[in-house]
């Protein structure tokens, strides 16, 4: 079996082999930090699983990717930012009826709004949406 620590017959083969050695003790260190990396973006996500915040759903699904991150929470995030994505602007929307004399206008919003399946309080993810809907 060969330890390395053998006489060698190369003139440099013991330092090409205290460098491999020590690469792979780095490497070892990189990996390590990478699952402890890994562990603490998984403890945020789950954190984010109920959130709002937009911006920090995206912080952390960007986070994700640079690790090649898979799986049913990945995916949990991605739907929720996307869900989240349509809609805030459809609840800004919402903001700018309640001050508007346009019914025509009100009446698209809603008619959409219904076809997006937000016609029911429970659908939304922002708590205030459904109330500015009601």
């Amino acid at each position: 079996q060969f330890d390395g620590e053998a006489e060698w017959y190369l003139p440099d083969g013991r330092d090409c082999w205290t460098a491999a050695k020590s690469r792979m003790h780095e490497l070892e260190k990189e990996q390590e930090q990478r699952a402890r990396a890994i562990a603490e973006l998984e403890v945020q996500m789950e954190a984010l699983s109920s959130s709002i915040d937009v911006v920090a759903l995206e912080a952390v699904l960007v986070q994700s990717t640079s690790y090649n991150m898979a799986g049913e929470l990945v995916e949990k995030l991605k739907d929720r930012l996307a869900t989240l994505q349509k809609q805030v602007p459809l609840r800004q929307e919402l903001k700018q009826c309640m001050v508007s004399n346009d019914e025509a206008q009100i009446q698209e919003l809603l008619g959409r709004l219904k076809d997006a399946g937000l016609d029911a309080p429970g659908n939304w993810l922002l708590p205030d949406a459904a109330k500015l809907h009601a």
